[in-house]
């Protein structure tokens, strides 16, 4: 497993699982930080499906949700896929106020889930 600043990436089949590792992403430089270090990593491996899970993350700004859309357009522009889980009540009040879920993102339960499920 490989620790990159803010996250964990785990191969897990054909899913890249990346855990997110801070609890509150209110903080602009570990925003950025974040973006750009899951950016470059989608940059250089390429995923096929790319697993978000957010287990750990209590609180996040439009900064976070800027860095996730970014990564899944990245990703989708290499025609792969992006889901996340784990997604804690307030995060998901968060995502569900701008209608994310389901609609921009699967979102699953669990990680198991997340990896055994084929995406959209």
């Amino acid at each position: 497993m490989n620790t990159i600043n803010s996250f964990h990436v785990e191969q897990i089949g054909d899913a890249t699982v990346v855990r997110l590792t801070n609890s509150d992403f209110k903080d602009t430089v570990i925003n950025q930080q974040f973006c750009q270090s899951l950016l470059q990593h989608i940059e250089a491996t390429n995923p096929s499906r790319l697993i978000i899970s957010m287990g750990e993350v209590e609180a996040l700004t439009s900064d976070t949700i800027t860095a996730l859309l970014r990564a899944r357009a990245q990703v989708l522009h290499l025609n792969g896929s992006m889901e996340l889980c784990e997604v804690g009540s307030d995060v998901m009040e968060v995502l569900k106020l701008l209608d994310l879920p389901g609609k921009v993102f699967p979102v699953h339960k669990n990680e198991k889930n997340a990896v055994r499920s084929s995406g959209f």
